[in-house]
């Protein structure tokens, strides 16, 4: 299965997060298109540009590096509540779910549960090594992302 390479960009003056059409490494440049189909050439230093995960929340959501993600919590209720948050990273090679919070606020922020991406999703093995189409079900929901909703990131108290 191969995965989609796509980017996004938040414009960090016009706070916008637009998709990226391309990528001018030469010349430090990016190519971003807003919503309503408007494109522009800005430097790539005006943007944080974020990775497609080439997966989807459990509402259809693109999953890109920077979101939120909320899950159940499955295992110490007790300790984590009813939900836990990560953010997507990427570190070279892989994407992972890196630690925010839970309901409880009990864990620090940086503690990797799970630690690869793909801990929010129930894996059909044999559909997922020998189907093209087979897609793995998603437990968990984009909630925002670390630019927009920078509040996200703080434990509860």
């Amino acid at each position: 299965m191969s995965r989609e390479i796509k980017f996004r960009a938040l414009h960090k003056e016009w706070k916008t997060l637009d998709k990226v059409i391309s990528i001018d490494r030469g010349n430090n440049l990016v190519q971003l298109e807003d919503l309503i189909g408007n494109c522009d050439w800005v430097s790539l230093g005006d943007v944080e540009v974020m990775q497609y995960t080439g997966l989807k929340d459990k509402n259809g959501v693109e999953i890109y590096e920077g979101d939120i993600l909320q899950r159940p919590s499955t295992i110490n209720k007790e300790f984590h509540g009813d939900w836990i948050r990560d953010e997507v990273i990427y570190k070279p090679g892989t994407f992972f779910a890196s630690h925010i919070s839970s309901e409880r606020g009990n864990l620090p922020r940086g503690y990797t549960a799970g630690s690869f991406l793909d801990s929010y999703f129930d894996y059909d093995g044999e559909l997922f090594a020998f189907s093209e189409d087979y897609r793995p079900e998603c437990e968990g929901e984009v909630i925002g992302n670390i630019y927009d909703n920078p509040e996200l990131l703080e434990t509860p108290k």
